[in-house]
């Protein structure tokens, strides 16, 4: 008898589990299912479809989540709670940053709780040379690819995207843009009568646990490369608005001096050799911290901000799918 009891509740456990994969496999397919009639409503091309679904196979297969959020509990915790829970999954990315690592704790605190995640997949490009920084990265999980490349444009050799665009006039240019829901940036177009991408050279490897891209949090800059992911990438960011939030509180001074000033040392120890990934586009010196009446400077940072996100339309205007 006693046996036959044993032998029951192991096939009771066995039968739950069962069905607990089997209500999870339900939710997943079904998710699926919702996002192809979703894409085919929307006429993706199929490049631009199979990059969306290795996105939701890579959240499902690394967190199970089906919303493309990666910690799905986390949110619904209160204050404390969620400080504990990042703090503690962040330890090895907050020692790896010399600024927070001397920081006081209320300000690590705040600064943690402001960081946003992301993850990419092969292939992704985070940062595009020329586009104007605002955020720094940490990387959570992966590795990243500081490379370097230029253009051809649709004309031949050495020609540029945007001097084919201007050849082509304003009506062209129109026309392409009206169609940029059939284009795909993410995938490289390899024929030969269209804009393709050198060789990139790789300049520097960031592997998990390090971290760029500091400098943009303190100074107005430009990005003078790309960066790119080289495996399935996690990040972890932390926005300029964030940080200045936080920074310009007044019981926060002596941690925003401390700050500043080990973000531009580590700038010029280390971003000024043979290549950078930034452009200082002002005197740091001058701070970002200050208020006051908009410059000459500021209107031509706001300039590069319209000119780096009218790039980025182009470049996807140029590149039609395979």
């Amino acid at each position: 008898l006693g046996g036959s009891i044993l032998v029951a509740i192991i096939f009771g456990h066995v039968s739950i589990l069962i069905s607990n994969l089997s209500a999870s496999s339900s939710a997943y397919h079904a998710k699926m299912e919702e996002l192809f009639n979703i894409m085919k409503h929307l006429e993706l091309p199929q490049p631009l479809r199979r990059r969306v679904v290795k996105y939701y196979e890579q959240i499902w297969s690394q967190y199970r989540s089906l919303d493309g959020r990666i910690r799905m509990f986390v949110p619904e915790l209160n204050s404390s709670l969620r400080a504990e829970v990042y703090v503690y999954i962040r330890t090895n990315l907050i020692l790896s940053v010399p600024f927070l690592r001397n920081c006081s704790p209320d300000v690590v605190k705040e600064l943690v709780m402001c960081l946003k995640e992301e993850v990419h997949l092969q292939g992704d490009y985070i940062l595009h040379k020329g586009e104007l920084a605002t955020e720094m990265f940490f990387v959570s999980q992966g590795y990243c690819e500081v490379t370097d490349s230029a253009f051809r444009g649709v004309g031949g050799k050495g020609q540029s995207r945007s001097g084919a665009a201007q050849r082509r006039g304003p009506g062209r240019q129109i026309e392409r843009m009206k169609s940029i829901h059939r284009v795909s940036p993410l995938v490289p177009l390899q024929t030969s009568d269209r804009a393709q991408p050198q060789a990139e050279k790789v300049l520097k490897v960031i592997i998990s646990g390090d971290y760029f891209g500091e400098i943009a949090l303190v100074a107005d800059c430009k990005a003078n490369c790309n960066v790119r992911s080289a495996t399935f990438v996690e990040l972890c960011i932390l926005t300029r608005e964030d940080f200045l939030s936080i920074l310009s509180q007044e019981s926060y001074l002596e941690d925003k001096r401390f700050m500043e000033e080990l973000i531009l040392k580590k700038f010029d120890e280390d971003d000024k050799g043979a290549w950078s990934l930034h452009t200082l586009l002002r005197d740091p010196k001058k701070g970002i911290f200050q208020k006051g009446s908009k410059s000459v400077e500021e209107l031509k940072l706001q300039v590069i901000k319209i000119e780096s996100i009218l790039k980025r339309l182009q470049s996807t205007s140029e590149v039609t799918s395979l």
